[in-house]
């Protein structure tokens, strides 16, 4: 028999689910709610076994900015992977009996391995196409700013998460779109004074550890050959 939380998120689309993998031991419903409500407030939140759990959203575009914003994002000490919901908890699996479950891995061991090579690709394949509509489409909300708008951010230690960098940068002024990828950042304000206000105030500053570098925004792989021949 489902659970009130799996009778739910049974009746909801595929694509306003997303898939939490890697959560530390005893981490609750609670924490991955809160978490995720950075995003938006989810919709239903259930956590299931293996450090796994799935997050509902009203929308695909909270769903979207969820796997871009929160894949690789640190939860209770662990680092987690946010990716699309690909297929229904296997509920009916869950509850055979072990005895017939050993008896299959016996009968038909080989079978069992190509099909589980199967179902793990399958997750990769989708999740590389649905990250890349993701953050095609945070580029697309960048591009509507100008480059006076928009603020380079470099230094970033690795477990910094957007939602944290937009907490350091709004004691100045609130972003209006925050983007971080391999280190770096990309941070879009409403006028041209919030960002130059930000990287006067903000260049130098410490971060998770990190002294940050706050500068104008150039095209990004111009800006790291920059950063790069400087060091």
């Amino acid at each position: 028999k489902l659970s009130k939380y799996e009778e739910k998120l049974k009746q909801i689309d595929s694509s306003l689910k997303v898939w939490i993998g890697g959560l530390a031991e005893g981490t609750t419903w609670k924490q991955v709610e809160e978490h995720f409500s950075a995003v938006a407030k989810p919709s239903v939140t259930s956590v299931m076994k293996r450090g796994t759990a799935v997050v509902a959203y009203k929308t695909m575009e909270d769903v979207e900015t969820a796997m871009a914003s929160l894949n690789g994002s640190e939860l209770n000490g662990a680092t987690i992977e946010v990716d699309v919901w690909v297929q229904k908890p296997r509920t009916e699996k869950a509850e055979k009996p072990k005895k017939q479950q050993q008896q299959q891995k016996q009968q038909q061991p080989q079978q069992k391995l190509q099909q589980k090579a199967k179902a793990a690709a399958m997750p990769v394949k989708k999740a590389a196409l649905k990250t890349k509509e993701s953050n095609d489409k945070i580029k697309e909300k960048l591009a509507a700013f100008s480059a006076a708008q928009k603020v380079w951010v470099g230094g970033l230690a690795e477990t910094t998460t957007w939602k944290a960098l937009e907490k350091h940068l709004a004691v100045v002024a609130k972003p209006k779109v925050t983007n971080i990828w391999k280190g770096k950042g990309c941070v879009a304000y409403e006028s041209e004074d919030d960002a130059a206000t930000v990287i006067a105030t903000l260049n130098g500053s410490e971060l998770d550890g990190k002294v940050l570098e706050v500068d104008t925004w150039t095209r990004p792989e111009r800006k790291a050959k920059t950063v790069k021949e400087e060091a």
